[in-house]
């Protein structure tokens, strides 16, 4: 389930291309991942992670004192992504990489 952020004037439109209502959220959703593309429109951003992500914990040596420190990333698996700009392109495929991290 996916939520949407429709406006109250475009709840039809968003009903007619099969978004459904969710009463106790009070929002509209899409079920179907291959449908997320048809209300980009109302998605906040471009990059959906259709499963799993990952938390990312690493150590990096700071460039004044040299002590080491903890830095953090979220990633996921490249077949787990849907780039809504570019819904047909393989992230995998574009990038290289099985892969995908944002720190």
């Amino acid at each position: 389930m996916f939520y949407l952020t429709v406006p109250f004037e475009q709840k039809e439109l968003a009903k007619q291309l099969g978004a459904k209502w969710d009463p106790k959220e009070k929002k509209w959703y899409v079920e179907n991942q291959n449908d997320y593309v048809k209300f980009k429109e109302w998605v906040d951003g471009c990059i959906i992670v259709k499963d799993n992500f990952l938390i990312i914990e690493g150590q990096q040596s700071c460039g004044k004192c040299h002590k080491n420190t903890k830095v953090y990333a979220v990633g996921a698996l490249s077949d787990n992504i849907i780039d809504l700009d570019r819904p047909t392109v393989s992230v995998q495929n574009d990038t290289g990489y099985d892969l995908q991290l944002w720190h």
